[in-house]
C-alpha cells in the first residue's frame, strides 16, 4: 500500500521530516542514555549575562581547570561569570554567560601581543585540576563542544589552548619584567595525548610573546 503523507495523513514534507527527526532523538535517548545525557547543554543564566558586553572578536578557545571540585563550584563560576560552558565530572556541560557573550576566565593574559583575551576568546571550565586527566564522561563533552565551537566560530586547533598558556603576571619582586608563568590552570590540555583525544591536531611550539622578548620565562616546567 502507498501513503499520501501530504493528504492522507494530513502532513506537510517539512511535518514528516520532523517527525522522523523526533523518533531518531527518541531512538538514541533510549538506547543510549548517559551518552545522551551528556553532551546535552544545560543553560545556567548567570547574572552577569544583564551587564556583561558582546566579545569583541571570537579568535580563541580557553581551556581552565577549576582546581576545586566540590558542590559549589559551579554555583561560584555562575555567580561571577567566569566562564561561558562548564563541564562537570559527570560530562554535564552548562552555558553560563551567552554565547558571544564576555566571561572573565582569562584575567590578565595574552597571546601573539593581543592582550586581554577575555574579549576575543570563549572560556571553558572544566571541573577538575591541571595535573589530573578529565573523567572519561569529560572528554566526550569537551570534544563534542570543541567540534561544535570550532566550526561555528572556524577556530583552529592550534588557537585552543590552556589557561596556563597565554596567562601572564606583571613585574614583581622576583621578576623584573612581565613574565609568562603567573598560573599552570589547565596545563593538562597542552600534552598531545589529551590533545589527541579531544580532535585537536595542531598546537603552537613556541610562545611567540616569550620569543619576541615581550615576555620573560618564570616557570620552566610549564615552558617545557
Amino acid at each position: 500500500m502507498i501513503y499520501d503523507f501530504d493528504h492522507s495523513y494530513g502532513l506537510d514534507r517539512r511535518d514528516f521530516l520532523r517527525q522522523v527527526l523526533a523518533g531518531v532523538l527518541i531512538a538514541a535517548f533510549a538506547l543510549f542514555p548517559k551518552k545522551a545525557e551528556a553532551v546535552r547543554i544545560f543553560d545556567v543564566k548567570s547574572p552577569k549575562r544583564r551587564t556583561r558586553p558582546t566579545r569583541k572578536s571570537t579568535r580563541f578557545i580557553i581551556l581552565h581547570t577549576t582546581e576545586v571540585d566540590g558542590p559549589g563550584t559551579l554555583e561560584s563560576i555562575t555567580r561571577r561569570g567566569t566562564a561561558n560552558y562548564v563541564i562537570d565530572p559527570s560530562g554535564r556541560i552548562y552555558r553560563i554567560m551567552a554565547k558571544t557573550q564576555v566571561s572573565i576566565g582569562c584575567g590578565r593574559s595574552m597571546w601573539n601581543g593581543l592582550a586581554n583575551l577575555d574579549n576575543h576568546a570563549i572560556n571553558i571550565e572544566v571541573i577538575g585540576y591541571h595535573d589530573n586527566s578529565p573523567s572519561g564522561q569529560q572528554m566526550e563533552s569537551l570534544r563534542y563542544l570543541l567540534r561544535i565551537l570550532m566550526r561555528s566560530y572556524h577556530i583552529r586547533a592550534r588557537n585552543v589552548m590552556p589557561h596556563s598558556q597565554v596567562a601572564y603576571g606583571r613585574p614583581n619582586r622576583w621578576y623584573r619584567r612581565s613574565h609568562r608563568g603567573r598560573k599552570r590552570c589547565g596545563m593538562i590540555f597542552a600534552t598531545d595525548s589529551i590533545r589527541k583525544r579531544l580532535g585537536l591536531s595542531d598546537k603552537p611550539r613556541y610562545d611567540p610573546d616569550v620569543r619576541a622578548k615581550r615576555l620573560t620565562v618564570a616557570d620552566e616546567y610549564l615552558e617545557g
